[in-house]
């Protein structure tokens, strides 16, 4: 896995953005606007962005500082983790979990956040592919689920 910092980021541009498109997040993101939540995030140093190592990135992982409200738990969340459809295979994930696991121990985390999340898609409700069950296939428990009001 290879970290981004501001200057090298524009480069998964397109990978964001087909993610974000895919999970039909905020109706269509527009590329300047997928590149500033990315630099934001950079730039204000709330998040590490990696991604694989191939020539064409084909994942992406956004990992920050995770905040809990329980006194021994130190997390540190995924905020994302996006693998483009001809690479999705269970080896994939694995590499990528192992590689979570690692960032949380370098940083002196005592677990990891991820979430799974539905999204709406052509105004239906969709899954995304279905990373639950390989979450708990990896050792995690499901916690709870969350639910968001977005107020205008």
């Amino acid at each position: 896995m290879k970290k981004l910092d501001v200057s090298t980021f524009p480069m998964i541009g397109g990978l964001l953005k087909e993610c974000f498109d895919e999970a039909g997040v905020d109706e269509r993101l527009t590329l300047d606007e997928c590149l500033g939540w990315g630099h934001v995030m950079l730039q204000q140093n709330k998040a590490d962005i990696w991604v694989d190592d191939d020539e064409l990135p084909g994942a992406v992982l956004v990992l920050a500082e995770g905040v809990s409200v329980f006194p021994k738990e130190k997390p540190l969340t995924l905020v994302l983790i996006y693998v483009v459809p001809q690479k999705r295979t269970l080896n994939k994930f694995k590499t990528l979990s192992r590689f979570i696991e690692a960032q949380a121990t370098i940083k002196g985390k005592n677990c990891i956040y991820a979430s799974e999340w539905l999204y709406r898609k052509d105004g239906k409700e969709d899954l995304p592919p279905a990373i639950g069950p390989l979450w708990e296939a990896m050792g995690y428990k499901k916690q709870e689920t969350v639910y968001i009001q977005h107020l205008e």
